[in-house]
């Protein structure tokens, strides 16, 4: 089991945050002796893994722990989190799971309503947990009332239905599923906001919708006295029905897509940016040397596209760091990729791009509005440089 719960990290690194679920159950059974052992066991599974990162990547700072611990991952000038950081991490994300996620699983309809919302609270570094329900009432179109009543009675219900599921799944024993949720479902909270998503808690969200049906049960019997079975079957329906509902667009856009592709089109659902940044990286496959290491903000895609290894590109104003960033990686192309819905090319890459000019060749451009390749010529980046003013 242990081995199973470690190896779950390899799959998504979020699996780690299983392995204490099991621990801490087997701990609070007096079962000390199987509780290291898990422990044991799941740093022997850990260990090739962090041993082989530690080998290639040259800098602490793109460890997990690094990135983890980072004050924001997309600013490294900030340096690292302290406790105050993380405090408020937590905050936030606490805020977002129980006005937003917890209800969307119940009504997929919230997700649909907020979702500019969402996004505007999670990328923002001055917004903390208190912020978010008076940004979910200023929309830009105010909701009419009835709308944010069913809105406020949906967040109140979710949590209240979930919380006495949990409650009466517990009180008839203390279970492994009990621990492992708490583990994953806590220990997520503290991930970077900026990172967080519905993706990170769903492998505990089956057990949410388990608890929400106990909770069902648990207040209609307190409701309908020996009979709850109408108003629990009767609340069931309605939540089957608000997210098959939910699922329609979806389905017609895969629909959409799925004949789209049929009839040959390239990259079919995807919008103009990711197809330009698409034809970028085939470029890079039809006239690069298979050994050319390319620079870009998505280089995993790069490589499972194009077949050209690389690395994503430093988040600093600072030359020098790009300069011996460049050279230690002995990367030979760069691709500048026009993304809106980021900011760090924009922010970070382009202005290094502006200030070294000799050393950065263009080779491929779909621009105004679409992605750059360049060349680099490493024998002509400065040894030395300054930081660059940006006020992006």
């Amino acid at each position: 089991g242990a081995a199973a719960l470690a190896l779950s990290y390899y799959i998504r690194a979020s699996g780690l945050f299983l392995i204490p679920g099991l621990a801490c159950y087997l701990a609070f059974k007096r079962e000390w002796k199987r509780a290291a052992l898990v422990l044991i066991i799941a740093a022997a599974v850990l260990a090739p893994w962090v041993l082989r990162n530690r080998g290639v990547e040259k800098s602490a700072d793109t460890y997990f722990a690094g990135q983890f611990l980072a004050k924001d991952f997309y600013d490294a000038d900030k340096g690292s989190a302290g406790a105050g950081d993380i405090s408020a991490r937590i905050a936030k994300n606490a805020a977002r799971v129980s006005l937003v996620e917890i209800p969307a699983m119940l009504a997929p309809q919230v997700k649909s309503v907020l979702g500019a919302e969402i996004r505007s609270f999670a990328r923002s570094e001055n917004a903390g947990a208190r912020e978010l329900p008076a940004l979910l009432l200023r929309k830009p179109e105010p909701a009419p009332v009835a709308a944010l009543i069913c809105l406020a009675a949906i967040v109140f219900l979710s949590l209240v239905v979930s919380l006495a599921g949990f409650a009466k799944d517990v009180r008839a024993g203390p279970a492994l599923s009990h621990f492992i949720f708490v583990s994953f479902f806590s220990l997520s909270l503290t991930w970077p906001d900026y990172w967080f998503h519905f993706r990170l808690i769903m492998p505990v969200m089956f057990f949410m919708w388990l608890y929400a049906a106990a909770g069902v049960e648990a207040i209609a019997g307190k409701l309908c006295g020996k009979n709850p079975n109408v108003l629990t079957a009767a609340v069931l329906v309605l939540l089957f029905t608000a997210g098959i509902t939910s699922l329609v667009p979806n389905v017609k856009a895969h629909f959409r897509n799925s004949s789209a592709a049929a009839r040959g089109e390239r990259f079919p659902g995807l919008d103009d940016e990711w197809k330009s940044y698409l034809d970028a990286v085939l470029w890079l496959k039809t006239n690069t040397s298979g050994n050319a290491v390319v620079m870009s903000r998505k280089p995993a895609i790069t490589f499972i596209e194009s077949g050209r290894r690389g690395a994503d590109y430093p988040y600093t104003l600072n030359p020098s760091i790009y300069y011996n960033y460049i050279n230690s990686r002995r990367f030979d192309y760069v691709i500048d990729d026009g993304f809106k819905w980021t900011d760090t090319s924009e922010k970070y890459l382009e202005p290094i791009l502006r200030v070294s000019p000799g050393a950065f060749e263009l080779v491929y451009s779909a621009r105004p509005e679409g992605a750059s390749v360049y060349k680099i010529i490493r024998g002509k980046l400065p040894l030395k440089a300054g930081l660059i003013e940006n006020d992006k």
